[in-house]
């Protein structure tokens, strides 16, 4: 995916480039994020060439948004921008962008690190595909040791307390034994995520699953997974996966019946 507000740019990478990948321009960072979140399993979008500088969502924004779904964080990305500055490409580096080239780019460095990317990201291909399980990617990281054993009682404390719409980040850290700053800091190196933001991943995984096997309604989901406003957990999980709760069930019965 090209993702760039000035059209010229995407059809001449699309034009450069069209004989080696499947091109997909498109003008504004949500427009982007809304196909990568609505992408079939088996037709994601292996990696996304973003600008930086463009009005409603900007590239940074864009990176943002990818780097912290779990269905789609594994997409590698590469930032395009008119800065040079050394600050510019180091905040890029930094929220999680894989590669970054200043314009104007030379296009034969582009497709090299295109390909490269892919071929890093191939061999994660299908263990990505559908819902990805928080556990998963924590294996992914090969944690080890000490780490791989505080994250084991991490994950059993927070699925002990999934339906616990009270459950906070203070009282995973009471249970777990370790200070806020410390199982903060401990997250962020073994899943690259807050520990709010883990939590409510294992919690939508769950949604997704219950959603699924469709054995219970939407509300008596969002009470299962911890939220006591039904409104709140719509809010959540159109944000996670792109369409409402609702709206999954009634993809996941197309399915079937197609």
């Amino acid at each position: 995916m090209i993702v760039d507000d000035d059209e010229e740019i995407g059809s001449y990478i699309s034009q450069e480039l069209g004989s080696y990948y499947h091109i997909t321009p498109v003008t504004s960072g949500r427009e982007a994020l809304r196909l990568l979140l609505g992408a079939e399993p088996d037709k994601q979008f292996d990696l996304v060439v973003s600008d930086v500088m463009m009005p409603e969502m900007d590239g940074f924004t864009l990176l943002r948004m990818i780097k912290t779904n779990m269905n789609i964080n594994h997409t590698p990305v590469v930032m395009l921008t008119s800065k040079a500055a050394v600050a510019n490409r180091l905040e890029g580096l930094e929220k999680g962008a894989d590669a970054f080239l200043a314009k104007p780019f030379d296009m034969e460095e582009l497709h090299m690190v295109i390909n490269n990317l892919i071929r890093k990201n191939q061999r994660l291909k299908g263990k990505y595909s559908g819902i990805l399980q928080q556990k998963d990617m924590v294996e992914e990281k090969q944690v080890k040791g000490n780490d791989e054993i505080l994250m084991e009682r991490i994950l059993k404390v927070i699925n002990d307390h999934l339906d616990d719409s009270d459950f906070t980040v203070d009282a995973l850290t009471k249970e777990v034994g370790i200070s806020r700053a410390q199982l903060h800091r401990k997250m962020k190196e073994m899943a690259g995520l807050s520990v709010s933001e883990f939590i409510r991943n294992i919690r939508m995984e769950q949604a997704v699953r219950l959603l699924e096997e469709q054995k219970i309604n939407v509300t008596q989901v969002a009470y299962s997974v911890g939220f006591s406003n039904l409104a709140h957990f719509s809010t959540v999980f159109r944000k996670q996966f792109g369409v409402s709760p609702t709206e999954y069930v009634e993809q996941k019965v197309l399915k079937k019946q197609g």
